[in-house]
């Protein structure tokens, strides 16, 4: 789930709704989340606050590269 407004994501278990993890940190530059995809293993987050993506390792939740688009 996104956080629009606490610049955060947080994983919740699709079997059981149970928490698995928060996921922030400066690191992760997320500027008001929005939306959030997955596939192959990883996470790509938008970020409406400055046009760009963070891609997330979906396993272990670390940081890949925030990908950032033309403003």
């Amino acid at each position: 789930m996104a956080n629009l407004s606490g610049n955060f994501v947080t994983e919740f278990s699709a079997a059981t709704g149970a928490l698995v993890r928060v996921i922030n940190g400066s690191s992760y530059e997320f500027k008001d989340p929005f939306a959030l995809t997955s596939f192959g293993g990883r996470i790509w987050v938008a970020n409406a606050g400055d046009n760009s993506v963070t891609e997330i390792s979906a396993s272990t939740g670390a940081l890949v590269r925030v990908i950032r688009g033309a403003n």
